[in-house]
């Protein structure tokens, strides 16, 4: 593997990096779906026809300050 490999896969390590937590089944109806989650909480739904996705942006403080 090259150099840049090898430091990449150490940064992977050092930050400890889950892996997709995947969650297959059907719904109420009976149609069949596969949920794949990320380490952020991202989803992703697959379904025969169509994909879902759920998008969790991590929350942003904005502080108002007085005009000049």
């Amino acid at each position: 593997m090259s150099e840049f490999g090898d430091k990449v896969r150490t940064v992977a390590v050092i930050r400890g990096r889950s892996t997709p937590r995947i969650r297959e089944g059907r719904d109420a109806a009976g149609n069949p779906f596969r949920a794949v989650t990320d380490e952020r909480g991202n989803t992703v739904t697959e379904w025969d026809d169509h994909h879902d996705v759920t998008i969790r942006a991590p929350r942003i403080t904005a502080k108002a300050t007085a005009g000049d």
